[in-house]
């Protein structure tokens, strides 16, 4: 394996801590690298251990009695920190240049014993050389070195426990390098080998796990670019949502001072008509009080002053005139009042429900649709000509509810008809539909389908282009019937009652007779042991009640309401609902075969089936 050069590594000898060359550098648990005497100012104490947090990942990591001296060195960093002090020729004067390991002379170094692990000076290598004991030792020049790389740089290594012992084993079964002490007595029964007859063993698991996590890498590379677009689409999208909101308000608030100019303009228009008459009626009042006092003082002058024969003469004058201004018709109150008052619509000022933020996009595999009043995602069996009322509930992520629209909901119903002429043979006819679609008050979508036919209809529903779960639905259509054995059904039923003293029962009951025969739209039941499920309306004010005693959540019925009855016999579960209250009943423990219930007084039709022309 090729060794890496000092060169490619060099901006990695700086701690990350005092962003210096390393100085014995240690390494933690989660692999990063630090000085020692960074080290040593964050070990901290946390209950009984002392820890360590690392600053680039916040790892936390335990220091065995405090000390950092036990943590491993970074044997990599200190064999490449020898190897760029080497290649670096401008520190031959400087007090970075090796010195002699062998002596302490202080003399630079010139070579490495590859045996003794050591940097000699000149002296030292001669003699090395001329000593018997040192013969066979591998002695490499500097230059030497620098192209073997940081191999020729191995120290031994001592254990920790047995002073002066070499760690020459490998423990198989604690995982850890062990002198020939250690085998005595902590590792007596333990699986151990010499580390260099397993090291290429141990290598090749080590490089193997490595093979492994690569592709993880790149995952998390890959997913970390992800995040970080993301990001910038969340800036980006919080920024376009900002906009949003100021060109809706601003909206808002140029429609509000429309309106408020519009009202002024009103109320100056209003106040400028009422003055306008009110003018013209003081005109008028004002010449008639001038006439008034005109006349009044001219003939209260004549009746103190004048001569009986000049009064006289004048009588018919002074009364004809009198008489003209008092019968006059002028309207001496205001024609006009002051009455202006803004009349303010308090619902409007509810801004809190005028627009809302959304932070989580719809997902279709979390939407449902169901029939309106059934039970959740339930496609029941229907009847020909009774129109299917369908309801869309949009959900996110996280299987909340989302409201507000805009979510391109479309809807399509292909449906093959099952027609029976004359002759025997059924023939086939197929058509598509696509509904509209309309978003109720509650946020949900809402859409219908009336089968004209009997056949199989199949339901697509679509919110952004994409399937909800469960999409496209089946359903089947048939003709008219009232026994149900098996399966989900679904019918519709409207009152006709006028507003008299009645009682109506809607449900199902027992069919213990196994009637295979259609059978009339109303039944009376009193057969001794039947059981029935039903909702009771009595009265002329149609109160409502259960045949089971319990209390009916039915409460708003009207004379002319239609009923969406849903039988599931897989579930049995009967559901009486109120189309125009949106209210239900539910009933459990339904068993068994059952006919459609209809219980009207006196065997009159004031309960039938709802059909669509």
């Amino acid at each position: 394996m090729a060794c890496a050069q000092p060169k490619e590594v060099a901006k990695e000898m700086c701690c990350a801590i005092c962003l210096e060359q390393f100085k014995e550098p240690k390494v933690l648990t989660c692999l990063h690298s630090y000085c020692k005497g960074c080290l040593v100012k964050l070990v901290k104490k946390k209950g009984p251990e002392h820890i360590i947090i690392c600053p680039e990942c916040r790892q936390e990591v335990k220091i065995t009695d405090g000390d950092v001296d036990k943590l491993p060195p970074n044997f990599w960093l200190n064999n490449f920190m020898t190897l760029l002090s080497m290649q670096d020729s401008s520190m031959a004067s400087s007090k970075k240049t090796l010195l002699c390991e062998h002596c302490d002379s202080g003399d630079p170094a010139v070579s490495r014993c590859t045996s003794c692990c050591v940097f000699m000076c000149e002296f030292c290598v001669t003699a090395h050389k001329r000593i018997n004991a040192f013969k066979g030792h591998k002695i490499l020049s500097l230059e030497e070195v620098k192209r073997v790389g940081s191999k020729a740089l191995v120290k031994p290594a001592f254990c920790e426990k047995h002073s002066g012992e070499l760690l020459k084993l490998f423990c198989q079964t604690c995982q850890k390098t062990i002198c020939r002490d250690c085998t005595i007595v902590d590792h007596r029964e333990h699986m151990y080998n010499f580390v260099a007859d397993i090291a290429e063993q141990e290598r090749s698991s080590v490089h193997g796990i490595l093979e492994k996590c690569k592709p993880k890498e790149k995952v998390v590379a890959e997913s970390l670019q992800v995040v970080k677009t993301m990001r910038i689409r969340v800036l980006s999208r919080c920024s376009e949502a900002g906009k949003q909101v100021d060109s809706f308000f601003d909206k808002q608030v140029e429609a509000l001072e429309h309106h408020r100019a519009n009202l002024k303009n009103e109320a100056g228009r209003q106040g400028q008509e009422r003055v306008k008459k009110l003018d013209s009626q003081a005109e008028g009042l004002s010449l008639l009080l001038a006439q008034l006092r005109n006349s009044v003082s001219f003939t209260s002058q004549a009746i103190a002053d004048g001569d009986d024969v000049k009064l006289l003469s004048m009588k018919t004058q002074l009364v004809q005139r009198l008489s003209q201004l008092n019968s006059s018709q002028d309207q001496l109150k205001p024609c006009q009042n002051d009455y202006f008052r803004l009349q303010e619509h308090k619902s409007i000022w509810d801004v809190g429900k005028i627009a809302s933020l959304s932070y989580h996009p719809c997902d279709p595999q979390k939407c449902t649709v169901s029939m309106a009043g059934g039970e959740e995602g339930v496609m029941y069996q229907t009847m020909k000509r009774q129109p299917v009322d369908f309801t869309v509930i949009i959900k996110d992520e996280r299987n909340i509810k989302v409201t507000g629209g805009g979510h391109g909901v479309i809807v399509c119903v292909d449906f093959e008809a099952r027609l029976t002429p004359k002759r025997r043979k059924n023939t086939f006819t197929t058509s598509q539909v696509s509904p509209i679609v309309f978003l109720k008050d509650d946020g949900s979508y809402s859409f219908s389908y009336c089968p004209k036919n009997a056949g199989n209809a199949v339901l697509s529903v679509k919110v952004g282009g994409k399937h909800i779960n469960g999409s496209p639905f089946q359903w089947s259509v048939t003709e008219l019937i009232h026994a149900f054995s098996e399966g989900m059904h679904c019918w519709k039923l409207q009152l006709d009652l006028d507003g008299e003293e009645t009682t109506v029962e809607i449900g199902v009951k027992n069919d213990f007779f196994g009637s295979s025969q259609p059978l009339p739209v109303h039944v009376w039941s009193h057969q001794r042991g039947d059981q029935k499920w039903s909702l009771i309306l009595k009265g002329s004010r149609l109160n409502t009640s259960r045949s089971d005693g319990r209390k009916a959540s039915i409460g708003d019925v009207q004379g002319k309401d239609i009923f969406t009855v849903f039988l599931n016999l897989e579930s049995k579960k009967l559901i009486i609902y109120n189309i125009r209250s949106k209210e239900a009943d539910v009933f459990t423990g339904v068993e068994g075969r059952q006919l459609a219930y209809v219980c009207p007084p006196n065997k009159q039709n004031c309960v039938f089936f709802y059909f669509e022309d």
